[in-house]
């Protein structure tokens, strides 16, 4: 019967390598973002700039903003672009893809 050896970090490093090719990141990386997150300083913000969202406002129908920036107002809520969309807001009135609103707005009218 042959014996089967485990190389455990041999194969910890085949998955960070793996990682890294994949993702770009580090394991260092991985480590600092576990740790903000762990201490509740990571955001995962919803898109990033330069990207197009999508508002459903039944009165408005669907509108599209592209994503300027994002910053922290006075009450602590991250927001972006130039009508300052608080990131609550996301998957509620304002969506990644035009289709997602759409959905949302016939769903208004449904109900």
């Amino acid at each position: 019967m042959a014996e089967y050896r485990i190389d455990i970090e041999k194969s910890a490093q085949n998955i960070l390598d793996k990682i890294y090719e994949r993702f770009g990141v580090s394991a260092e990386r991985l480590v600092e973002l576990a740790e903000a997150d762990r201490d509740g300083r990571c955001v995962v913000l919803p898109c990033k700039v330069g990207d197009t969202v999508y508002s459903a406002f039944p009165l408005c129908g669907v509108n599209s903003h592209q994503i300027r920036r994002f910053e922290r107002n006075k009450d602590g809520d991250f927001a972006c672009s130039a009508l300052m969309i608080p990131i609550y807001d996301f998957n509620k009135t304002v969506f990644i893809t035009r289709e997602a609103a759409e959905r949302a707005l016939e769903g208004e009218h449904d109900g």
